[in-house]
Formats: C-alpha cells, sequence, structure tokens
C-alpha cells in the first residue's frame, strides 16, 4: 500500500471542502463571515465549522450571547457541516500512520505529520480561495478563511496554532476580533 502523500490529501480536502462549501452556501445563503476546517491536537481528519451573519442573529434572537459565539467554531449550527463528503479524506488519513502511534516513537515525527496534515488543509484552502470559491473583490474581504489546530475539548489553549488559510488586506478588523475571542478564552 502507498502511504497518501501531501498532494493526495491536499487533493481530497480541496475536493470536500468546495463541495461542502457550496451545498452550505446555497442551502444557507447568507452574509459568511468565516470559514474554517479544524483539527484536534491529534490531526485526524478535519471538520468544518463556518458562521453566516444571518445565522449569528437568528442565535442571538433565540437567546445566545453574540461575544460568547460569535467567534465560536463550537457553536456554529454549521459545526460539521457535511461531514460525510469528507469519507475520502478520513480514508487517506487512515492510511498515514496515527500520530499516537507515532507520538508514541517519536514527537517530532508526531508533530511533523501534523504539520503534513495542516499544510494540506491550508493548501486546499488557498486553491478554494484561488478559484473565488469564498468570493471575490471586496466580497472576498468579508470573509475569514483559516485552518486550526485545536488541543483541548475546552477551547483554545495556549498551546493552539491557528494558521490563516488564505488571508487578505481588509480582515484586520475580523482578525482581531477572532484573536480577541481566542485570548479572552485562553484566560
Amino acid at each position: 500500500m502507498t502511504v497518501p502523500d501531501l498532494k493526495q490529501l491536499t487533493v481530497a480536502i480541496r475536493d470536500a471542502t468546495r463541495k461542502v462549501a457550496q451545498d452550505l452556501f446555497r442551502e444557507h445563503p447568507g452574509d459568511y463571515y468565516y470559514f474554517t476546517l479544524i483539527m484536534s491536537g491529534e490531526a485526524p481528519p478535519p471538520f468544518v465549522s463556518a458562521l453566516s451573519g444571518e445565522a449569528l442573529d437568528a442565535a442571538v434572537a433565540a437567546g445566545a450571547r453574540r461575544d460568547s459565539i460569535e467567534w465560536d467554531y463550537a457553536s456554529s449550527p454549521y459545526l460539521d457541516y457535511g461531514s460525510l463528503e469528507f469519507a475520502e479524506v478520513r480514508r487517506l488519513f487512515l492510511d498515514r500512520e496515527n500520530t499516537r502511534d507515532v507520538a508514541s516513537e517519536s514527537e517530532e515525527e508526531a508533530l511533523a505529520e501534523c504539520d503534513l496534515r495542516m499544510s494540506a488543509c491550508e493548501a486546499a484552502l488557498a486553491a478554494l480561495d484561488s478559484d473565488g470559491l469564498f468570493g471575490s473583490g471586496q466580497d472576498r474581504n468579508r470573509i475569514v478563511v483559516a485552518s486550526t489546530i485545536y488541543s483541548s475539548d475546552l477551547g483554545p489553549t495556549p498551546n493552539d496554532r491557528f494558521r490563516i488559510g488564505a488571508g487578505r488586506r481588509g480582515l484586520d478588523a475580523g482578525l482581531a476580533a477572532m484573536g480577541a475571542h481566542l485570548n479572552s478564552r485562553m484566560k
């Protein structure tokens, strides 16, 4: 059996993410302000979280606190949206060594595997961004597109890594708000 490489992982993640994003944007139209691919610290296959202003307003109208859910991927009604589309990604990730098994042998190797998987997520998002999936011009400047690794079921910790998959100028306010949210969760 050939172990899937970075390119194979990237293509599978790109294809699954494209399908999920297109379905999400069509089935739940709105002004999305973030779209993320997320993995836990052990780097299993990624899952999607996204949020639109309309979904945020609906949650607030139903009694949620805006500041507690605005950038919280786990509070999004679109958490793990389209997970069935990631079946091929899960298969490819399973064909690679489990990061727990690698970590028992070498933490350095486990981190390299985690970095490879995160790089595949970033490259997939960058390709989709280049294709215009997240908009173009001023419309593109309204959405933060990111790949994220979190290491705790309790939310972000100081050891978490956060990478912007395809940042653009004009997102400073969104990135600052997301950063403030993450920092408040770490205190």
